[in-house]
C-alpha cells in the first residue's frame, strides 16, 4: 500500500508532469488488450482503450461509442427518407446497474432477455430458462445499437455464452437484395408510438437486418482478470474440441466490439480502478476523443467522463502486471478456486449426515440442506464464488413434518406461486413471496423472523388462532439465514432475489477473494452448520407445543 499511497497525489491527466505514469497507463492498456486478444494496431501503434473510475464508468462510455457509432450509420443510411427509432440495447436481466444508469442517461431503451444459459437450465427447482435465439433475435431491429454479454453474473457468477451468441448473430444475414436498413414500419415521434414503448411491436422484416453488423460489448467487469488465467479453454485454438471453443468470449470473435473489466474484483487493485478496452480505434468514434494542450507542450487526448484523477490505481495495477505476470495471476485465481470449491462442497454436502435434528431435516431423497446453483467454484463456466438457496425439497419435508406433528392439514398450502403437492423427494417448485395473515416469528435478535420474499415462508388459508399460531412458527428463509450469519460471526453474506424470469428465488452468496483462507472458509462452514442448526431446531422444537 506504501506504493499506492506515494502515488495518490500525482494526476493522471497531467501528461507532461508526470510522464512515468502515462507510459505505465499505456502499457497496462496494451497488456490488457493482448490479454483479450485484441487484434494488433496495422500501424504497429499501442492498442485503443482506457482507464476508468470503475467499471461503472466504462460502461457508460461504451454505450456513448456504441450509441455514437449507431447515429453515424443512420446519417449514412442510402434511405435519406428513412426516421430512425429510438437506439436500444439488448442485454440480460443479470446486467448489473451501471447499465440501467447508463441508458437512462444517453437516451437508450433497454430490451432485456433471460440470462444465457440461466443458472436454473435444465429445470433445477421448476426454473428452465437458458438460450433461446428466438427471444434474442426478436429484440433486435435497425435501431439495435448492441448486444451486452456478462462474463461474470452478479448474482451467481456464470458466464454468459458470449461464444453461442456471437454465432447465432454472425449466421444470421439479410437475404440477397432485401437490403440491411429497412424503411421501420413505425418511427420514433410517431403519435402511436410513445418513446417509452417497447419497440419490438414495430414487426419488422428480420430478413432485413444484417445481425452480422450488430456489436457485442462484453461486460467483464468481474471475468475479466478471471477467465483468462483459469481457463485456457477460453484461448484461442483451432484445433480445441467444439465445447473448448464455446468457451470463447473476447475479441477472438469477430463481432466482439468493446470489453470492459474491474481492477477492484478480481485484478488485486484497491476500488476505483476499472478499464475499458475496444476492438480497433474504428470502434470508438473520433468526435468522442477531445484534444488539448493546456497541460504543457504536448498535445493529448481525453475521452473519458471525468478529467483528473489519481494515478495511484494506475501505478500499482502496473506493478502487480509486472510482479506476477501471467503465471503468478493464474496462481492466485487457481488459489481462489481452490477455496471456493470447498466452500461449495462443504455446503452442498451440509444436512446429508446430520442426525438428532429430527426424522428428514436431511431433506427429501437423502439431499442436504442446500442447492448450489454457481459454476461450484470450477473456475471454467464462471468466477469463484458459491452462491446456494435452502433446497426445496428439504424445505417441503420440514412443512410435511410440520404438518404431521401439528395435526392439521395443511398439504394444500403453498409455497410462493406453486402449489405444495408433491412428496418430500420431488425438488420442484418455486419459492417466492407472497401474503399471510401471520407476522411469523419475529425479534430482530434472533434472526429466525423474516417478512422478505424468499424460501419458506409458508401461507395457508387457515383462520382458527391455534392454527395461525402454527403457520408463525414456519418462517426462516436465506433471509434469517443471512442474518443470523452476520450476528454469529460478522459474515456478511448477502441475501437477494435473482432477476426474472426467476424473480421467485432467493440466493445466498460467498465471493472468495485472497483474504477469505481456507482457514476462513472451514470457520465459515462452521458458523453456517451452526446457525442452521439453531433455525432447525427451533423449527422442530415447536412441533410438539
Amino acid at each position: 500500500m506504501t506504493l499506492l499511497t506515494s502515488t495518490l497525489n500525482k494526476n493522471l491527466a497531467n501528461h507532461d508532469s508526470y510522464p512515468a505514469t502515462t507510459d505505465m497507463h499505456r502499457r497496462c492498456v496494451n497488456m490488457i488488450a493482448s490479454l483479450f486478444h485484441a487484434p494488433p494496431p496495422p500501424s504497429g501503434g499501442d492498442a485503443t482503450g482506457t482507464s476508468t473510475a470503475g467499471s461503472s464508468e466504462a460502461i457508460f462510455l461504451a454505450v456513448l461509442a456504441l450509441k455514437t457509432r449507431w447515429m453515424a450509420k443512420q446519417q449514412q443510411a442510402a434511405n435519406s427518407n428513412r426516421v430512425p427509432g429510438r437506439p436500444n440495447l439488448v442485454m440480460s436481466y443479470a446486467a448489473h446497474i451501471a447499465w440501467k444508469k447508463a441508458i437512462l442517461h444517453f437516451g437508450v431503451e433497454g430490451r432485456y432477455i433471460p440470462s444465457f444459459p440461466s443458472p436454473f437450465a435444465g429445470g433445477t427447482g421448476g426454473v428452465t430458462s437458458g438460450f433461446d435465439p428466438g427471444v434474442i433475435l426478436s429484440k433486435i431491429d435497425s435501431n439495435t445499437i448492441g448486444v451486452v454479454s456478462i462474463l461474470g453474473t452478479t448474482q451467481t457468477g456464470h458466464y454468459e455464452d458470449t461464444y453461442a451468441l456471437s454465432g447465432l448473430l454472425l449466421s444470421r444475414q439479410p437475404r440477397p437484395g432485401s437490403g440491411a436498413e429497412p424503411e421501420p414500419k413505425l418511427r420514433f415521434g410517431n403519435q402511436n408510438l410513445s418513446p417509452n414503448q417497447d419497440q419490438t411491436t414495430q414487426n419488422e422484416d428480420e430478413n432485413q437486418i444484417d445481425y452480422s453488423q450488430i456489436p457485442i460489448h462484453v461486460d467483464a467487469a468481474s471475468g475479466g482478470f478471471v477467465a483468462p488465467f483459469l481457463s485456457p479453454n477460453l484461448n484461442p485454438n483451432p484445433e480445441s474440441p467444439k465445447e473448448e471453443n464455446r468457451m470463447k468470449w473476447d475479441f477472438t470473435l469477430p463481432n466482439i466490439a468493446s470489453i470492459n473489466t474491474s481492477s477492484h474484483k478480481y485484478g488485486l487493485v484497491p476500488p476505483g480502478l476499472g478499464w475499458l478496452i475496444f476492438r480497433s480505434t474504428s470502434h470508438l468514434p473520433s468526435e468522442l476523443a477531445f484534444r488539448m494542450n493546456y497541460l504543457g507542450s504536448a498535445t493529448q487526448s481525453s475521452y473519458t467522463l471525468n478529467f483528473s484523477r489519481s494515478a495511484g490505481h494506475v501505478v500499482l495495477q502496473y506493478f502487480n502486471f509486472v510482479r506476477l505476470g501471467f503465471a503468478g495471476y493464474r496462481e492466485v485465481m487457481l488459489g481462489l478456486v481452490g477455496v471456493a470449491g470447498r466452500v461449495a462442497l462443504g455446503v452442498r454436502e451440509m444436512g446429508t449426515t446430520e442426525i438428532g435434528m429430527g426424522k428428514g431435516t436431511g431433506g427429501g431423497g437423502g439431499g442436504g440442506w442446500f442447492e448450489v446453483l454457481s459454476s461450484k467454484g470450477s473456475g471454467r463456466g464462471g468466477l469463484p464464488l458459491v452462491a446456494f438457496r435452502i433446497r426445496p425439497a428439504f424445505m417441503l419435508s420440514l412443512l410435511l413434518l410440520d404438518s404431521c406433528f401439528s395435526g392439521d392439514d395443511r398439504g394444500s398450502g403453498t409455497f410462493g406461486s406453486e402449489s405444495v403437492s408433491s412428496g418430500p423427494d420431488s425438488d420442484s417448485g418455486s419459492f417466492g413471496s407472497h401474503s399471510s395473515d401471520s407476522s411469523g416469528m419475529s425479534g430482530s435478535d434472533s434472526g429466525l423472523g423474516s417478512s422478505s420474499p424468499g424460501c419458506g415462508s409458508y401461507s395457508t388459508t387457515t383462520t382458527t388462532t391455534d392454527q395461525q399460531n402454527k403457520t408463525n412458527r414456519f418462517t426462516f428463509d436465506e433471509f434469517a439465514i443471512a442474518r443470523a450469519l452476520k450476528k454469529k460471526g460478522g459474515w456478511m453474506v448477502p441475501a437477494y432475489t435473482m432477476p426474472p424470469p426467476d424473480e421467485s428465488v432467493t440466493v445466498l452468496r460467498v465471493v472468495v477473494r485472497q483474504d477469505f483462507s481456507v482457514e476462513r472458509c472451514d470457520e465459515f462452514l462452521a458458523d453456517l452448520r451452526a446457525v442452521m442448526r439453531e433455525l432447525i431446531g427451533t423449527q422442530t422444537s415447536c412441533w410438539g407445543r
